[in-house]
């Protein structure tokens, strides 16, 4: 038995049409960890996902995916040198949307 479209709740095609994105997104991120998986460092930006790959303190590699805000987004295209540092990328990140803003830039790692 299929259901017609018209008798589809509105919200259960918005939830279908999210789940699809969600997945394409999870797949291409995916791809991206792994063509870095044998890099010390990296930072990728990917429209409003955050991939950064460093070294943690004890040696080991470190992987982190990070959804960014508007704000962020927008921190960043201002500031694009602070993903040189991939280690502390996003605690510089942080510093300057909850620190004392753009005073923070001299404190940046």
């Amino acid at each position: 038995m299929s259901i017609k479209p018209s008798t589809v709740p509105k919200d259960a095609t918005v939830n279908e049409q999210r789940a699809e994105v969600t997945a394409i997104n999870a797949r291409s991120i995916a791809g991206l960890i792994d063509s870095i998986r044998d890099e010390d460092e990296a930072a990728i930006r990917l429209d409003e996902m955050l991939i950064l790959r460093y070294l943690g303190s004890d040696g080991r590699r470190r992987t982190m995916v990070h959804k960014l805000s508007v704000p962020e987004m927008q921190i960043l295209e201002k500031h694009r040198a602070m993903l040189d540092n991939p280690a502390s990328a996003i605690q510089n990140l942080a510093l300057l949307m909850y620190g004392d803003g753009e005073e923070a830039i001299g404190q940046l790692q």
